[in-house]
């Protein structure tokens, strides 16, 4: 049985892809799409709970670390 450590977003269920991700660089992506990318079941994965960077923001401000008005100047192009 292979055990691949896995990057999951505990906010919104997606992976991060370190195998072989689109454009050369690593990338959160649906978690139904990368079991079926690579073959995997979820007993051959050991997640590590972690947060995708939208879901980071939005528990940065929920957590009163980063004002919204501070965010929303920073994300703003």
């Amino acid at each position: 049985m292979r055990h691949i450590q896995l990057r999951f977003c505990a906010g919104c269920g997606h992976v991060f892809d370190e195998i072989q991700p689109n454009d050369g660089q690593p990338q959160w992506m649906d978690a139904h799409a990368y079991l079926m990318k690579y073959g995997f079941h979820w007993e051959d994965l050991d997640r590590m709970d972690d947060a995708c960077p939208p879901c980071a923001r939005v528990l940065a401000i929920a957590r009163g670390l980063v004002h919204p008005e501070m965010m929303q100047a920073a994300t703003v192009s």
